[in-house]
């Protein structure tokens, strides 16, 4: 199994930033800190071109939003158009 893992990449302050076409994996790891759950039309276009599994683990920057943590995490867990384990 080839996992694809990306960390850090703070999509919230408008980076364009897209994995490689040629990306192959079979499982692709968010492990923390990629935007703030206030907007997730980031990671929208991040997965765009990505159809397998998903595993997101969010970090505390995630939670940057002025709401309470567990009206974020409803929000995160109604959001994905694609598999993503929590």
């Amino acid at each position: 199994m080839k996992i694809v893992s990306y960390s850090d990449l703070h999509l919230e302050f408008g980076s364009a930033w897209l994995p490689p076409h040629d990306i192959d994996g079979d499982l692709m790891t968010l492990a923390g800190y990629i935007l703030t759950f206030r907007d997730f039309s980031p990671i929208d276009r991040l997965l765009n071109r990505w159809d397998k599994p998903v595993i997101y683990v969010a970090g505390n920057h995630e939670y940057y939003t002025q709401k309470p943590m567990h009206q974020e995490n409803k929000a995160f867990k109604t959001w994905p158009d694609t598999e993503i384990l929590f």
